[in-house]
């Protein structure tokens, strides 16, 4: 997935009215788990820069969630 393919599907989601709406990241479909988004790096945030690619991070699960999440995330 690009960084435009990333906004396009971001702003569908927004634009269906769920604009305002945490985004946790879905890790490991064999035993689903919760994260939080931490930061985003780019190729200058990377010493040295070793890929032409952007990081998403994953940060703590989820306070007050399940550190679980659901199975279906990967269905999309």
């Amino acid at each position: 997935m690009t960084v435009a393919e990333l906004i396009e599907e971001l702003t569908e989601v927004a634009d269906a009215g769920f604009g305002d709406l945490e985004v946790l990241l879905a890790h490991q479909p064999s035993w689903p788990l919760a994260f939080t988004v931490s930061c985003i790096a780019t190729p200058e945030d990377i010493e040295p820069e070793d890929q032409p690619v952007v990081w998403i991070a994953a940060g703590a699960h989820p306070i007050g969630r399940s550190p679980y999440a659901p199975s279906n995330a990967w269905v999309a």
